[in-house]
């Protein structure tokens, strides 16, 4: 190796060696002194990286937790207002109690009034003063609250607002129920032949299907009909009954209209309903000289069977020769009808009269006594669009009717004929419309469905089962109350039933048979709403009904705490689950950002070490060139 002056290979060696010492000396002295292993992108970018996104995560599950611990404030602070509003309530209970006794006089009641009306004004005043910063959070005012408890968008909680103003707290409360069977409705309403007679356009003609207007202008095949002829009757009745049954399944649902008829019996028009829907038929026709008064048609469900002709058809081939009185068989409700010999033709409107004359005539021998009944309620019409015969009773009776021919392939068997009327009569005789009464009778029981409609539209249909008092009606119903809010009560008289309807919604009740013979009345109740505000117990009457609604205030103010109590139970597990998130993403970003004492100490040291014999070494390493004056002096 040349022995040089210039230029000191090993000093430019200690040189950078000692440099890269001092660098990881300085590099292990800045980690020791701020405790992170990453200071900066160069000592580990891809790591800087991830425990940024680490450290945004872990600020917002932080603040997502105070986002909480507020929201369990807030639900803190309406709950305790709440829990004295609960209070109140229960004083005006107690206070209604007190009033409905009868020894108390009117001053008296007025006094405990006196009370209540103080105790609303508290309600209302808590309700309008319960603030959580600055915000009112008892009067409706927050309608909807968002809790942001989470670090990412999206991640929330919602609560409905709270009012529990003295208007808002209370029930709805329906006028009894009229709980009987229909009464003695018209199965089948007649026209007069004569009446609809002339053209039947929109310039002179209208007819309503339960108050909403069908169009006549305009239909194929009525307009310019006068009804002149029977062809021209039948093709009129065949229009109407498309246009009634297209109007009904828009109404109440497709098929619906199925069940209604227009028949044209060669005396009149007979309008008939089997859906077991009232229906409400005005038709008025006017033209020039000629009117038609309009009727109402309450149609709440007739009983009645059809049959087609061929099971009618008594001539077998031979219409002209008729058929001898000794082959027909009639019997009803199983007694036997002697029959006028001779009258038995070819099946046609005719024979209708003589088969009813016969019915009618063993109807009032077997039921002529009972008070009330008519033998002009059962009916044979003949569908000469259909050809086909329709018996009708509207009657309280069940009637079957077994008819049969000799020698006929197709005889009418057990026609089983039903009514509006239940088939069943009291002590008197009349009969039984009252469910009460019926179910007071041994033996009795019902079946029919009850369906409740509430204001956003929610139906839910309550089927009744076997029912053999008012109690099991009851009891079936009011097992659906936490689904429905609905409860059924017997009134005082322990003979109707009372719906009233939790958290002040409105409500309708609808109630239909499943059996043919037994409907029940249909119809919406209105609503009676009774808050808080309109508390009175000055009289036994208004105390009642201050009890009934007192008792729905507390369930709504007690389902208002429970709500209260879930939402701030929603919050403490949540705390709980985002400190445990936050925990363990502060040490997934701890493993990568912060730094190991021990081993940095370890590196420390070695460094130090490092620095010391590097700087002697390159003090040597300077000395080098010096011996190249050796030479120069021998």
């Amino acid at each position: 190796m040349a022995q040089v002056i210039n230029t000191n290979i090993a000093s430019l060696n200690a040189q950078r060696n000692l440099n890269n010492t001092q660098g990881q000396l300085n590099t292990t002295l800045q980690r020791l002194s701020t405790g992170l292993r990453v200071n900066t992108a160069k000592d580990d970018a891809a790591g800087l990286a991830i425990a940024e996104r680490f450290t945004a995560q872990i600020n917002g599950l932080n603040q997502a937790i105070r986002n909480a611990n507020d929201g369990i404030s807030y639900a803190q602070t309406a709950e305790g207002a709440l829990i004295e509003v609960n209070n109140l309530l229960q004083r005006i209970r107690v206070l209604s109690v007190q009033s409905t006794n009868d020894t108390n006089s009117p001053s008296d009641r007025e006094a405990l009034n006196q009370e209540v009306q103080q105790a609303v004004r508290e309600i209302n005043r808590i309700a309008h003063n319960t603030q959580f910063n600055n915000r009112n959070v008892l009067d409706g005012t927050l309608a909807d609250l968002i809790f942001q408890v989470g670090a990412n968008s999206g991640q929330t909680i919602a609560a409905t607002g709270i009012d529990s103003r003295g208007s808002q707290l209370g029930a709805v409360i329906a006028d009894t129920v009229d709980f009987r069977f229909g009464d003695q409705m018209v199965g089948a309403e007649r026209y007069d032949m004569g009446a609809i007679t002339g053209n039947i356009n929109a310039a002179n003609s209208s007819m309503t299907v339960n108050g909403v207007n069908v169009p006549l202008d305009g239909t194929p095949g009525i307009d310019d009909l006068d009804g002149s002829d029977d062809d021209e009757k039948l093709e009129i009745a065949e229009k109407l009954q498309t246009l009634i049954r297209n109007q009904l399944d828009a109404e109440y649902g497709p098929g619906t209209g199925a069940g209604y008829r227009v028949i044209f019996d060669g005396t009149g028009y007979v309008f008939l309903n089997a859906t077991g829907k009232k229906v409400e038929i005005d038709l008025s026709i006017n033209n020039d000289a000629t009117a038609l008064d309009t009727k109402d048609t309450d149609i709440y469900h007739p009983g009645f069977q059809e049959l087609g002709i061929g099971n009618l058809d008594f001539t077998q081939g031979t219409p002209d020769s008729g058929i001898d009185a000794s082959d027909v068989s009639l019997r009803i409700n199983g007694a036997i009808v002697n029959l006028d010999p001779g009258f038995y033709e070819t099946a046609s409107p005719d024979l209708i009269e003589e088969l009813r004359t016969q019915i009618r005539a063993e109807l009032d021998s077997q039921f002529g006594s009972i008070p009330g009944f008519d033998e002009d309620n059962f009916e044979i019409i003949y569908d000469a669009t259909e050809e086909k015969y329709i018996f009708l009773n509207r009657t309280g009776q069940k009637i079957d009717i077994d008819l049969s021919i000799k020698d006929q392939a197709d005889p009418v068997n057990e026609v089983t004929l039903y009514s509006t009327l239940i088939g069943d009569f009291n002590d008197t005789g009349n009969p039984i419309s009252s469910v009460y009464d019926y179910l007071d009778r041994p033996g009795n029981s019902l079946d029919f469905r009850v369906d409740i409609t509430g204001t956003d539209g929610s139906r839910t249909s309550i089927k009744i089962d076997d029912a053999r008092s008012l109690s099991d009606i009851l009891g079936q119903i009011n097992a659906r109350t936490t689904e429905t809010g609905i409860t059924a009560f017997l009134t005082p008289n322990g003979k109707d039933i009372s719906f009233t309807s939790e958290y002040g919604q409105n409500f309708s009740v609808d109630i239909t048979s499943n059996l043919e013979n037994k409907p029940m009345v249909t119809g919406t109740h209105p609503d009676d709403t009774f808050y808080v505000d309109d508390f009175d117990v000055t009289t036994v009457e208004k105390a009642n009904r201050t009890m009934m609604a007192v008792d729905y205030a507390i369930s709504q103010v007690t389902g208002f705490r429970a709500v209260l109590g879930a939402i701030q139970n929603r919050f403490e597990s949540n705390v709980a689950n985002l400190r445990v998130g936050s925990e363990n993403m502060t040490a997934s970003r701890s493993r990568i950002q912060d730094a190991d004492f021990a081993a940095e100490t370890a590196e420390l040291t070695r460094n130090q070490i490092l620095q010391q014999a590097g700087t002697s070494v390159l003090a040597q390493a300077n000395q080098l060139p010096q011996t190249v004056l050796q030479l120069l002096q021998n």
